[in-house]
């Protein structure tokens, strides 16, 4: 069974039963039974999912039917009921013959009688037909040469499906071939090492078997310019071994280097622009460069000079450990680290260092306090430790603690970059330290970042496709964030981070029904659920549906408020 046929099988089920649980309170029970069967072939089709929901309450069960295509859905409490039936490969159907539940035909259970014969007729669904192939040339704009090893990639804009995407690479005379496209309208894309990215500027249609040719990009070469300045101690003005990243304010321009002995930096390589410039370094605080930098093609930006503050040396407590490329496991070094958690005193604390060339890094001067840890660098999922996405699915780190090594995901080459900047809403400060996931619409994740010490995130690896952005942090909460990715980058995907209300899923400051919807398409739609410090109404450490369950009753049933930890 595919796992798209498992999860529609399960919401269907979910939304005819016990959303809000209620125990259904019956004069008697009955039984429904009957067959299901291919429409086209009328052989019996085992291990179909029926489901009979009764009408005017949230009570829902499902039966599955044996080899002879029969089921038996037992113990039903008397009433009237809406049955429906799926099997992979064909479409869901609603008792009688509809897919719609305005016109389904009701089913009526009685008193210890079973209610034969609701039997279905399931329709295959349509056999896709045959692909086709979308071909050009990549050639640079200026001489006409070809580029080889160009990547192009087709996306699909109508099904929106990632297994109808193909892509291709340039041989030595700049040609491609995209093979094996869904018949349908694509939007393809170039890009190649050194050169803009393009978009072909009309939409490309594939019919069935059709083999489309003359879709040519000429790429333009990146007007690119470099950053360098020195690290030092604030105080002392000694030289600081330190990582220094530059990412542009608007634009998916990204570059980082490490300092050199004198504590020198030269970061190459960055796209016309403007530029925010930070420094990490060992035992001390980050440093954000306090106006944006510019770059300018052909030209080194020179003087960025950055000064860190040492962290307070009373503290003594440090995590260990190391950071690696989970495929090959080679050492990953200029990733970023960071360790977050809130004190007695309730203040935040966020701290940062970056991994050296063998992959090992070092927290230190932390106070001995629970502490969530994660790790990011470019090209590469975000994750806590311990191989988490999520706050409360996180293990805490305790300093002094050894071992607390990253594998990090590589990401797609999916070409497209969502970044913006995580920001308290009361005061409009920036956020450091927020993890934000990029989740598709079916719930998988995407792409996984955290905000820097000036708030700013950067997710790569994405597509021509809609995500929706979630932040999980220690520090506040922040609605579910549409994306739309449709026409390339997105550059302003800010988000605003309020405190904590528990079970306010929706942000605006209520608890109410829309709360409830909210937590229910979350959990089981988008498989997204809140995190803990909004969604957890009932202090488990969990949301899941026993906080549904508390919500409802909180709101309909005068139940106890939600939590307050």
């Amino acid at each position: 069974m595919s796992r798209h046929f498992k999860l529609s099988v399960f919401i269907l089920t979910f939304l005819f039963t016990a959303l809000f649980y209620n125990p259904v309170l019956a004069d008697g029970f009955g039984s429904i039974s009957g067959t299901v069967t291919g429409d086209s072939t009328e052989l019996p089709l085992a291990n179909a999912v029926v489901v009979a929901h009764k009408l005017g309450s949230f009570f829902a069960k499902n039966g599955i039917t044996d080899e002879s295509g029969n089921y038996s859905i037992q113990e039903l409490p008397v009433g009237n009921y809406i049955v429906a039936a799926c099997h992979e490969g064909y479409k869901c159907e609603l008792y009688d013959n509809t897919q719609k539940e305005e016109s389904a035909t009701v089913v009526v259970v009685v008193t210890d009688q079973n209610t034969p014969n609701i039997n279905f007729a399931l329709t295959a669904k349509e056999t896709p037909p045959d692909f086709g192939s979308i071909s050009g040339t990549v050639t640079d704009f200026e001489t006409g040469e070809p580029i080889e090893g160009a990547i192009l990639v087709a996306f699909d804009l109508i099904h929106h499906l990632e297994e109808y995407h193909s892509k291709a690479r340039t041989d030595s005379s700049g040609n491609y071939t995209i093979e094996n496209l869904f018949p349908s309208k694509y939007r393809v894309i170039a890009w190649a090492e050194g050169y803009e990215f393009a978009v072909y500027p009309e939409t490309v249609a594939v019919g069935p078997g059709e083999d489309v040719t003359g879709i040519n990009f000429q790429l333009k070469k990146k007007q690119q310019g470099a950053i360098a300045g020195n690290v030092t101690e604030k105080g002392s003005g000694l030289p600081l071994h330190a990582l220094v990243i530059a990412h542009q304010v608007e634009g998916r321009g990204y570059g980082r280097a490490l300092t050199d002995e004198n504590g020198h930096y030269l970061i190459k390589n960055l796209p016309e622009g403007r530029y925010k410039v930070i420094a990490f370094a060992r035992e001390h605080h980050p440093t954000v460069y306090p106006e944006p930098v510019p770059v300018i093609g052909g030209q080194i930006t020179d003087g960025i000079n950055l000064e860190l503050e040492l962290l307070p040396l009373e503290l003594t407590g440090f995590i260990k450990g190391t950071v690696t490329d989970d495929s090959t496991g080679a050492p990953i070094a200029k990733a970023v680290i960071v360790a977050f958690a809130k004190n007695n005193e309730g203040h935040h604390i966020v701290r940062f260092t970056h991994s050296q060339e063998d992959g090992s890094y070092e927290l230190c001067h932390l106070p001995q306090i629970p502490f969530y840890v994660a790790c990011w660098a470019k090209g590469y999922m975000a994750e806590l430790y311990n191989d988490a996405h999520r706050i409360e699915d996180a293990t805490k780190v305790t300093p002094d603690a050894f071992g607390i090594d990253f594998a990090l995901t590589p990401k797609t080459e999916h070409p497209l970059v969502v970044s913006g900047n995580t920001i308290l809403s009361n005061n409009n400060s920036p956020l450091a330290g927020v993890i934000v996931n990029a989740f598709e619409n079916d719930g998988s994740l995407a792409s996984a970042a955290f905000s820097l010490p000036d708030g700013c995130f950067y997710l790569d690896g994405l597509n021509f496709e809609n995500y929706n952005l979630a932040v999980t942090s220690t520090q506040g909460n922040a609605s579910t964030y549409a994306v739309d990715m449709m026409n390339g980058d997105n550059y302003s995907a800010n988000l605003s981070l309020a405190g904590s209300l528990r079970g306010d899923v929706t942000g605006d400051g209520k608890v109410n029904l829309g709360d409830i919807i909210g937590m229910v398409n979350a959990i089981f739609k988008s498989m997204n659920p809140p995190p803990v410090q909004m969604g957890d109404v009932n202090c488990d450490n969990k949301v899941n549906m026993a906080d549904i369950i508390y919500l409802v009753n909180f709101i309909y049933k005068n139940g106890i408020i939600p939590c307050n930890p």
